[in-house]
């Protein structure tokens, strides 16, 4: 799990659009706005108390346990991919015969162009939603920061032997953008969020925090 190293300080006035400089968050935090703010705001203020989860441990050991051969958790900043892929992409162009030449192969393959697939294993897909937004961020980070090019994000749900292709698109991009805004204004306030009851509350780390 990615962590937070530095308190966010109140921020007042209207926040602005999401900028370069805005893309600092984690993929946790971008998570965790979908599934509870006060969770949010209380990991981005350095009050981690998933580290030693059970929940936590069980997706780290299934991570290892179902995708041992594949290249394992790419740290770039403060975001950490569970694995990734290169593609290569190359088109020929034919001529009039529908034959290539040589000279025309080794033209198109200095065209080719490099792209990355990455990877995030879940346990389940009850927060499919949190899942999607932080691959959808860390395709966005990546883009954004170092010019990369994503080729799209596969979910992974090992128990349920499903995978879902995520694409980064207009539309779901313009939203990524507004939810980082928000979690910009959540981890700004000046205190946590007051709890709400949900579902994800009985199994939370955070529980008799909230509850106790």
């Amino acid at each position: 799990m990615e962590s937070v190293n530095e308190p966010y300080a109140n921020v007042t006035g209207t926040i602005p659009f999401p900028t370069e400089r805005d893309i600092h968050f984690t993929g946790t935090q971008i998570n965790y706005y979908f599934v509870c703010k006060r969770k949010l705001w209380l990991f981005s203020h350095n009050i981690e108390l998933e580290r030693e989860s059970d929940l936590v441990q069980q997706g780290k050991l299934l991570h290892e346990r179902s995708y041992k051969r594949k290249l394992k958790e790419i740290q770039v900043d403060r975001i950490k991919v569970d694995f990734l892929e290169s593609k290569i992409t190359t088109e020929f162009s034919q001529n009039s015969d529908a034959e290539i030449s040589l000279q025309q192969v080794d033209a198109d393959r200095k065209e080719s162009r490099v792209s990355v697939i990455l990877h995030e294993v879940k346990k389940s897909k009850s927060m499919h939603k949190a899942h999607t937004f932080q691959l959808l961020y860390y395709m966005f980070y990546l883009r954004e920061k170092y010019d990369v090019n994503v080729a799209y994000g596969m979910l992974h749900y090992p128990l349920l032997k499903t995978q879902i292709s995520v694409e980064l698109t207009e539309e779901n991009m313009s939203e990524l953008k507004d939810v980082i805004t928000s979690v910009k204004t959540t981890v700004s306030l000046a205190k946590p969020p007051e709890p709400v009851w949900i579902k994800p509350c009985r199994l939370c780390a955070y529980t008799e925090m909230c509850w106790g």
